[in-house]
């Protein structure tokens, strides 16, 4: 019986180990993954969301051009477990959220993939566009 549990508790958390989200240090604090499932086939990513990438434009900021983040420190968190909340829009959608405090990215990878052969993508988002690109060679680096 000892020896069923001794293997049970091992191969549980093998279970959790398997697929758990890397923990990212970034210039203004760590990145902290989720991992989450597909809808429908069940393939396993990970979830860093709410990552900002300019201070919100509160305060003395507001209607200014956005500013750099620079964060509050190395050890801080910056993700959050769910979404956060979106920009102000017109019309307002029902179900969200929405803040000034806005200016940050959702940002998803594989679980299950060599990474070696991920091809890069870059979002440039902008005034009601939002432009893709990636190129083949940097899959290479």
């Amino acid at each position: 019986m000892k020896t069923f549990l001794f293997v049970l508790v091992h191969v549980s958390v093998l279970c959790l180990l398997v697929h758990a989200a890397p923990e990212l240090q970034l210039q203004t604090g760590i990145a902290r993954g989720s991992d989450k499932q597909a809808v429908g086939t069940l393939k396993p990513y990970f979830a860093y969301y709410g990552i900002p990438f300019a201070e919100p434009p509160v305060g003395n900021l507001r209607f200014s051009p956005p500013r750099r983040y620079v964060g509050r420190g190395a050890g801080t968190v910056l993700t959050s477990d769910t979404y956060r909340a979106s920009c102000y829009q017109v019309p307002p959608p029902s179900t969200e959220t929405m803040s000034e405090d806005c200016l940050h990215l959702n940002v998803f990878s594989p679980a299950d993939v060599n990474q070696g052969r991920l091809k890069k993508v870059t979002f440039t988002i902008g005034f009601d566009s939002c432009l893709c690109f990636y190129s083949a060679s940097w899959a290479h680096k």
